[in-house]
């Protein structure tokens, strides 16, 4: 339900992966958020790398060592495409790459892009999706009146909300609302350059 119910689901999850040495690659929406969560980790004594905005120079160095067994990177969602990651020794047995992610996108092409890390090239792996109320999607998105609804459905004690496929239609519902809000937005200074040029009339010889 909450950003702080979200963050401790996140970190159990990590807990339980690490235990096992299986590689957890983390997607965050925001740098400031990466570097929330890696804070966390730390007080949990998860040795961890933070690949965000800050760390560029790093960045195909730490995407590639994202398979090996017992890593745990963070990475902000658009962090290091078109970089393979290889499953280190007995990453396999485990299952391979768990890709966790905490925070939907505006583009669901970019959730996909960030998924598409496990699993590839035939290789096994894990996709896990974490999100919450407090999410900035769903509260530009997301009507006040399901807001409410989904409030009152959460678990008291864990504030997870028991029913996964009205979560993943909302989810649908707002990504496709902030993408069709991204579209107008587009076509609206690709409108207002048009008239600027118009305006200008400028006469060549």
């Amino acid at each position: 339900m909450s950003e702080a119910d979200r963050e401790h689901a996140v970190s159990e999850e990590v807990i339980r992966c690490h235990r096992d040495s299986q590689p957890v690659l983390i997607g965050t929406r925001t740098v400031t958020s990466s570097e929330r969560l890696g804070r966390k980790l730390g007080l949990q004594n998860i040795q961890h790398v933070i690949l965000n905005a800050t760390r560029l120079a790093q960045e195909a160095g730490i995407i590639e060592d994202a398979g090996l067994k017992g890593r745990v990177t963070i990475a902000t969602n658009m962090a290091g495409r078109g970089t393979d990651i290889e499953l280190g020794k007995g990453v396999r047995e485990l299952g391979g790459l768990h890709v966790l992610v905490t925070e939907p996108h505006e583009s669901r092409r970019v959730d996909r892009q960030f998924f598409g890390r496990s699993g590839r090239q035939g290789d096994p792996g894990l996709v896990s999706r974490f999100y919450s109320l407090d999410d900035v999607l769903f509260q530009k998105f997301l009507p006040r009146f399901l807001h409410r609804l989904m409030t009152k459905t959460a678990h008291p004690s864990t504030g997870e909300i028991p029913y996964p496929l009205l979560c993943r239609g909302l989810l649908k519902y707002v990504q496709i609302r902030a993408e069709k809000l991204a579209v107008f937005r587009r076509k609206q200074v690709s409108e207002n350059d048009r008239r600027q040029r118009s305006s200008l009339g400028f006469v060549r010889d």
